[in-house]
């Protein structure tokens, strides 16, 4: 354990009796996954935890158990020992009631790429596919409790960050995973089916008119479809039904480059890309302060959304 890349990790979580866990702004699965599922297996080796982030827990991800106890970040910080996030690569994008706190983070636990290092210590491990896998990995080495919670909530991390097991960063080793998590008692079937089959009626009115609105270019190669919050405000959605539609363009067989366009009001933009191709989109998301990964990334910009819609539709074609 002294030679692992884990150990001032584990070192600490040993000594800290209370420790806050925060996933970024916008949670996926993966984020919601690796907050309870480490969490839960903190609390189970008789740590208190504080399970946080920015809007607190949001449909789709409430059948994730125990999710109850992610409640939206405070304002003031807790009292803790330790301030750990997960699969958040930009300090910011803990929100700004993090940012209140005005405390650093103790361990940042990541698999982006693109993460900037901002904690006291960090455990970025690009080569995994997901923080849940991470996650796995630092319960497996320290020896903690993996319950059937724990483990459902991991799965639910791993499966929807490799897009059920579909993008490339899938390896024989994320399935052994998998199947170690099924085998500590996680349901595959019934979290896949709450996962990708339990689409609420109002995310369902917003997947047509978002259908509606793609279209395609440099012979079919580039898939584009917009968001407005008319959309929105039309089907009843909430922002985190945004997740997942950007599946839609990667699933035509000729897109090559995807590009979902989210804009949120005059001055603000968020924009998802896929690559199926040669072209990084991590570091063509750099190119305007985002990141993730080569196929794989997002950006979020202030500005007139006009001329930094039109600057990133360029760059894509120019990429093409």
């Amino acid at each position: 354990m002294n030679d692992s890349p884990f150990s001032p990790l584990l070192n600490k979580l040993k000594e800290a009796r209370s420790i806050s866990i925060l996933g970024h702004v916008r949670p996926d699965g993966d984020a919601y996954g690796s907050t309870l599922g480490f969490g839960l297996s903190l609390q189970e080796a008789g740590k208190k935890v504080f399970f946080f982030n920015q809007e607190g827990m949001n449909s789709p991800y409430t059948f994730l158990p125990s999710s109850e106890l992610l409640k939206p970040t405070p304002a003031l910080a807790p009292n803790c020992d330790l301030v750990i996030s997960v699969d958040t690569s930009v300090e910011d994008r803990l929100g700004p009631s993090f940012m209140g706190w005005k405390r650093k983070v103790d361990f940042n636990i990541d698999h982006h790429v693109s993460n900037t290092n901002y904690g006291v210590i960090n455990v970025v491990v690009p080569t995994l596919p997901a923080t849940a896998a991470l996650i796995f990995e630092i319960i497996k080495e320290a020896n903690l409790p993996l319950s059937p919670a724990c483990a459902a909530n991991l799965f639910v991390g791993l499966s929807t960050d490799t897009g059920s097991f579909r993008y490339r960063g899938t390896t024989a080793h994320t399935f052994q995973t998998a199947a170690d998590l099924v085998r500590a008692g996680a349901d595959s079937v019934e979290l896949s089916r709450r996962c990708y089959q339990a689409v609420s009626p109002q995310k369902f009115d917003l997947i047509r008119l978002a259908l509606g609105s793609t279209r395609f270019e440099k012979d079919r190669r580039l898939g584009i479809m917009e968001l407005t919050p008319e959309m929105l405000q039309a089907s009843g959605a909430l922002t985190s039904d945004t997740e997942g539609l950007i599946d839609f363009l990667q699933d035509v067989e000729t897109v090559d480059l995807a590009a979902l366009f989210e804009f949120q009001d005059p001055e603000s933009l968020k924009v998802s890309l896929r690559s199926k191709c040669s072209v990084n989109v991590s570091q063509l998301a750099s190119e305007f302060g985002g990141g993730g990964h080569p196929a794989a990334a997002g950006i979020n910009l202030k500005g007139p959304v006009g001329p930094l819609h039109n600057k990133i539709l360029d760059r894509l074609r120019e990429a093409l």
